[in-house]
C-alpha cells in the first residue's frame, strides 16, 4: 500500500536504507550499541504493553540497531509480531552479551 505522505525522494532514501545512517553514526560515536532490542514506535509499544505487560522489559537495556529478534524474525509491524520477538529480546536481556548467545540455539 502506498503512503501518500512519502515523497519520491523519501521512497528512494528508504529503499537504500539511508534513513538508518544516523543510527549507524550513533554506534560509531558510542551513543548506542550495535546489538540490542530495536525499539518499536511509541504507539505500537503502548498498544503491546496494554495487552502484554511483560513487553515493557525491552526498555531495560539500551536499544540497538539490530538484535536477535530482527535477525530471526524481521521487523515487527503488528502486536502479534512484536509478541513473537519478545522471546528473543528477553533472551538477549538475560545474557546482555552477544558473545554468550549462540545463534545456532535459535530456530525459526
Amino acid at each position: 500500500m502506498e503512503d501518500a505522505r512519502i515523497t519520491p525522494v523519501g521512497r528512494w532514501v528508504r529503499r537504500l536504507r539511508l534513513d538508518e545512517l544516523p543510527q549507524f553514526i550513533n554506534v560509531l560515536m558510542a551513543r548506542c550499541p550495535w546489538w540490542g532490542p530495536r525499539p518499536s514506535g511509541p504507539e505500537l509499544h503502548d498498544q503491546i504493553v496494554k495487552s502484554h505487560p511483560e513487553f515493557a522489559i525491552r526498555v531495560a537495556v539500551k536499544p540497538g540497531i539490530t538484535g536477535l529478534a530482527q535477525i530471526f524474525n524481521g521487523y515487527a509491524d503488528s502486536v502479534d509480531a512484536s509478541q513473537r520477538k519478545l522471546a528473543y529480546d528477553r533472551r538477549y536481556i538475560a545474557h546482555i552479551s552477544m558473545g554468550s548467545i549462540s545463534p545456532c540455539s535459535f530456530g525459526r
